[in-house]
């Protein structure tokens, strides 16, 4: 079979007996059996790891390590999948106290006689808790941290106030019980919201 083209002058060039000569010459440069390169960010570990001590993937494809890797990688994204219930609960929350303080708003409104102080408090907790709802959807963890501070020094001003009414009225009983629930759910989100920024931070170091 002829060569034509390139591939027939390459060849001719090499057999060549000054190009067989220098080829000869050439230092043989062998590979470091000591050391391997993570496919994942190109850092060099020692042959003997099994996972990349710059970026945690595994260096040895098709291995047990490999499998675990995926394994885990599989385990965290439905771990994060799992977190946004709580947290899109804890978000409608904040929204229902938004259209409360508003609706609060309103009805003090309607009698002006001296509910002008609550009526400016429950009309800035309504802008508040309509800000946090919405930052809530990029910083989940803070928002509802400081909502839950918030409901919770409420709550508690309004429980030292009225602390003869709690528990004898049935006004008291279920304010109580609303807020113990608005607390545990608010609670509940801020604990899946912080388990949701670690995932996310392993994530996107992997």
């Amino acid at each position: 079979m002829q060569l034509m083209g390139e591939e027939a002058q390459y060849l001719k060039v090499f057999n060549m007996p000054l190009a067989k000569q220098l080829h000869a010459r050439l230092p043989v440069v062998p590979l470091n059996p000591a050391f391997i390169i993570c496919g994942h960010c190109r850092f060099v570990n020692e042959a003997h790891y099994h996972f990349c001590t710059n970026c945690g993937a595994p260096v040895l494809p098709e291995s047990h390590p490999q499998t675990l890797y995926r394994l885990r990688m599989r385990q965290r994204l439905e771990m994060l999948s799992a977190t946004e219930a709580p947290i899109q609960s804890a978000r409608v929350i904040l929204y229902l106290l938004t259209a409360f303080c508003g609706t609060g708003v309103a009805l003090l409104l309607s009698e002006m006689d001296e509910r002008y102080v609550m009526s400016v408090i429950a009309a800035l907790l309504a802008v508040l808790f309509g800000v946090l709802a919405w930052w809530s959807r990029h910083k989940p963890f803070t928002a509802l941290l400081i909502s839950f501070v918030i409901v919770a020094t409420f709550s508690l001003i309004a429980f030292v106030n009225r602390l003869h009414q709690t528990f004898a009225t049935l006004q008291g009983v279920y304010g109580s019980f609303i807020s113990i629930i608005v607390l545990y759910i608010l609670l509940r989100g801020i604990r899946n919201a912080y388990r949701a920024d670690i995932i996310k931070a392993e994530l996107d170091i992997l």
